[in-house]
């Protein structure tokens, strides 16, 4: 089989997931054409190891390997057509044209290193700056963090004193009340006072007024029981209810009290009147209707 160009080139981005072995990308036979993912695996009709220049494991990179048609089968072939120059005089020219183009390949390859140096070196910048930007996101997210923790302190805090305002509220919406209350009470009391003031003042006179007529009352009692008690005896109508006439009982309010004390005849009928006010025309009664035989012996 032959070769169907004198070079080529073959890229491809990769990313190896660890060191553990040596994994091939891409292995094209014949010619035994080999690409390694880590640098240690690189042949194209020739062996070269680049370990140790690759990234690390778990990035991308981009990578480029040329394929040149070495110069000691490019011998083989010069002498093989110098044995045949007599035949083959065309490929001689053919073969010229062969090593101009290796030439030209060749100078290629070189400028494609040298971009390949650039890239890798614009690589090892991206990589460095992108750590930098990995470390500032670093520092950021922990800031970030913390912020978020102490938003979360605050809110926490915030959602406390909501809570004590809340209660605080209500209490003095309580306190509000019970104020309003007491207030109302207070002004019904003072009504009610006035109320009080004003009765108590119509109580003082009405009592100025029943001491004034009790007074009146019991110096017209005196003065009429002593005429009645005068004008009994003076009948010679002497009994004994004149004592009713006395002070102590007359106009008064018959009690057990005084009923005990009418020890000296036979009361007993009187004692059914406990309770009864003895006025004028009781005495009287009892004079007109219970005299007889009942006279007071004299002590």
């Amino acid at each position: 089989m032959s070769p169907f160009s004198t070079s080529f080139t073959i890229c491809s981005w990769m990313k190896r997931l660890h060191d553990a072995s040596h994994p091939i990308v891409l292995h094209y036979w014949p010619w035994e054409l080999v690409i390694g993912d880590n640098g240690y695996w690189n042949y194209a009709n020739g062996y070269l190891d680049l370990s140790g220049r690759f990234p690390e494991a778990k990035q991308w990179f981009h990578h480029c390997l040329s394929w040149v048609v070495g110069e000691t089968k490019l011998q083989k072939t010069q002498t093989a057509l110098e044995e045949s120059e007599t035949k083959h005089q065309g490929t001689k020219s053919v073969l010229t044209e062969s090593e101009t183009q290796h030439q030209g390949t060749k100078t290629e390859l070189s400028e494609l290193e040298s971009e390949l140096q650039e890239a890798w070196t614009a690589l090892e910048e991206s990589e460095t700056k992108h750590q930098e930007t990995k470390s500032v996101l670093t520092e950021s997210e922990t800031q970030h963090q913390g912020t978020k923790t102490e938003l979360s302190e605050s809110e926490t805090e915030l959602q406390q004193k909501e809570n004590k305002l809340i209660k605080t509220e209500q209490e003095l919406q309580e306190i509000t009340k019970t104020l309003n209350d007491t207030l109302s009470e207070l002004t019904e009391m003072k009504e009610n006072k006035a109320d009080c003031r004003e009765l108590k003042m119509k109580l003082q006179e009405t009592d100025a007024k029943l001491n004034s007529t009790q007074q009146e009352l019991q110096e017209n009692t005196k003065t009429q029981n002593g005429n009645l008690l005068e004008e009994a005896r003076s009948l010679e109508t002497v009994s004994r209810w004149d004592v009713l006439f006395t002070p102590p009982y007359l106009n008064k309010l018959f009690t057990r009290q005084l009923y005990n004390q009418l020890t000296n005849c036979s009361w007993d009928m009187m004692e059914e009147f406990i309770g009864v006010n003895v006025t004028v025309g009781l005495v009287e009664h009892f004079r007109q209707n219970h005299a007889e035989h009942e006279t007071c012996d004299e002590e």
